[in-house]
């Protein structure tokens, strides 16, 4: 399959013409949702970094997660980013390459543009990871209902409001999902995340909500499916984030899986909505 790539590029001061690659985006070339990665390994970025804009790297990073989940991070989100994109993060001209998968695509080109962080496990996993997973298998298991497979989800919950990676639906929500990585070596930004999900699930746990998507409201009630896709941990700092996840998702009813088994809670979505339309 062909797919589309572009190296993320810190360039803290273009007249100098340094530049570190710090990560990398791959799309696929028919228009469906691509991945990125970052690097976790900044040092030879702080070398270069003279006038301390190291945290614009981190900030791009926030920035390209918000847009995986509100655009899916296209081809045409790849080639905006490219020409936008002139001051201290950069981003290549997005070329061609071919590979069997989406991950091996991602792989590869990580390998080619940020060889230098893979004595550093360069395979720290975010949630888009994750994220496109369970999209890949929920949709795949849907596809003779695809309008069940609801994306881009924003749930709403005694005035509250979250933003979720998909819903199932068969007139009224039966399942919601999220991803997490714990895989991450920083922990302080994930906790925060966890503990909005718990507050906000368990406002919906008190009187119900609606989620919308691409324009349509649909009702969830009180005892909804509520599942969190996690990439386990690589670290201790991770596996102290995700034992205190853990314990505010017991709280509200959520349950964790993991990553790996989406195949097998996509089927089980199935059969729930089968049995929902009866």
């Amino acid at each position: 399959m062909k797919y589309l790539h572009s190296a993320i590029r810190f360039v803290p001061d273009a007249a100098r013409g340094e530049s570190v690659n710090v990560g990398v985006i791959v799309t696929p070339s028919d228009g469906g949702p691509g991945q990125f990665r970052f690097s976790s390994d900044l040092r030879r970025a702080r070398a270069i970094d003279a006038d301390g804009v190291i945290a614009n790297v981190e900030a791009f990073e926030g920035r390209m997660d918000r847009m995986f989940h509100v655009h899916a991070l296209t081809v045409e989100d790849l080639g905006s980013l490219h020409d936008e994109l002139r001051h201290t993060i950069q981003i290549s001209e997005p070329l061609p390459t071919i590979a069997d998968s989406l991950d091996e695509a991602l792989e590869h080109m990580w390998q080619v543009f940020v060889p230098h962080a893979a004595s550093t496990r360069a395979q720290f996993r975010n949630r888009t990871a994750a994220v496109t997973r369970v999209r890949n298998c929920y949709q795949g298991a849907f596809e003779d209902s695809p309008e069940a497979v609801l994306t881009k989800v924003r749930l709403e919950a005694r005035g509250h409001r979250l933003d979720l990676d998909l819903a199932v639906a068969n007139g009224r929500v039966l399942e919601l999902t999220h991803a997490l990585s714990f895989e991450l070596p920083r922990g302080e930004d994930l906790i925060d995340r966890v503990r909005s999900l718990g507050f906000v699930i368990g406002q919906l746990r008190e009187n119900g909500g609606f989620v919308t998507s691409g324009g349509r409201s649909v009702d969830v009630p009180d005892d909804v499916d509520f599942n969190i896709f996690t990439i386990p941990p690589a670290s201790e700092h991770g596996t102290a984030a995700l034992a205190e996840a853990q314990a505010v998702f017991d709280e509200v009813k959520a349950t964790t899986i993991d990553w790996d088994n989406a195949g097998a809670a996509a089927k089980r979505a199935v059969e729930k909505y089968a049995q929902a339309a009866a």
